[in-house]
């Protein structure tokens, strides 16, 4: 049965497109009941449901049971019931809901759709299924347009690559690329990630970290103004205020370039670089154009220009390599 009243046609007004059956509703009630089929429109917004209470005046519907909006032809919502207000378009979904695009895939069980600003707001714990990474929040909001999400509190984020711990975290869902706002943890096997502010392509594996970041393995711990990681290659890379401390052997090294090669077992630290080491009651430092620090074997080498001084030696060299087992 399609049913078609006047007031309907108005291009403000919610329009009923198909209901198997349209009862009045109880007595000063002031609502149409739809059963069976139900397929009503406001705009550009189809929605679906099994049956629905439809205000006339107030220009709103309430939906039940296998309820669905679509929303042009990228994004669909399903949930057990609806509440829409074709006046402020405003929908609040409850229940087993699921909101899917051609990016991502999001289950909550409230969320608040503004088809003004076409952001969904999620008022409950959410998770976000994307090829690779499940993502889940306690509280956040996602723009249907541009493809942003927007979380706080107790964000996660996991693959079988790594996991993400943070507090803000904006995430792209087209772009697949994650935005650090606040202290942030990245967990793998290899190392651990800390940054206040950066970025990470969960496609690509590319990053990079600011703001008191630090990349720490079982030896080293790298810090530096600005940090570069591409988790595919091992490749890593810090730039100005570098700081690297070996806590195994009470070495620090500093220089305003490093570079981080996780196959090679390498690190090379240049620009300004300096190396001290510290030896029970004495320390030793020792200056280069570049150092090269080998994890497993534990030793370094200098290059160029090398200067070594402590309290009681001074020396120079083109070279110099330290073992410290």
């Amino acid at each position: 049965m399609v049913s078609t009243i006047n007031s309907f046609s108005q291009s403000k007004k919610i329009q009923i497109l198909n209901s198997d059956q349209i009862i009045s509703g109880p007595k000063n009630s002031n609502y149409w009941i739809c059963i069976g089929n139900v397929i009503f429109k406001h705009g550009k917004t189809i929605m679906y449901c099994d049956s629905s209470y439809h205000y006339i005046n107030q220009n709103k519907i309430k939906a039940f049971s296998n309820v669905r909006i679509n929303d042009g032809d990228s994004l669909t919502i399903s949930a057990n019931q609806l509440i829409y207000n074709g006046e402020t378009k405003i929908s609040l979904l409850k229940g087993n809901i699921t909101l899917k695009d051609q990016y991502t895939e999001l289950h909550t069980n409230e969320i608040e759709l503004n088809l003004n600003n076409n952001i969904a707001y999620c008022n409950e714990k959410s998770t976000i299924y994307q090829k690779g990474i499940n993502l889940n929040t306690d509280k956040g909001k996602y723009n249907t347009k541009s493809k942003m999400f927007y979380f706080k509190n107790n964000v996660n984020v996991k693959s079988q690559k790594y996991r993400i711990e943070t507090d803000t975290l904006h995430y792209n869902s087209k772009s697949k690329t994650a935005f650090f706002l606040g202290p942030s943890y990245i967990f793998s096997n290899n190392n651990t990630i800390y940054c206040e502010n950066g970025w990470y392509n969960t496609d690509t594996d590319k990053s990079q970290f600011n703001k008191n970041a630090y990349i720490a393995d079982q030896k080293f711990i790298i810090k530096g103004d600005s940090l570069f990681y591409n988790r595919n290659k091992g490749y890593g890379k810090a730039i100005e205020n570098v700081k690297i401390l070996d806590t195994t052997n009470n070495i620090t090294i500093t220089g305003e370039l490093s570079e981080y090669f996780e196959e090679e077992d390498k690190i090379e630290i240049s620009k300004k670089s300096l190396v001290n080491i510290q030896l029970d009651q004495d320390s030793v430092i020792i200056s280069a154009n570049k150092f090269i620090g080998f994890q497993q074997k534990e030793y370094i080498i200098a290059y160029n220009n090398v200067k070594i001084y402590n309290q009681d030696i001074q020396g120079i060299s083109d070279s110099l390599s330290y073992n410290m087992l």
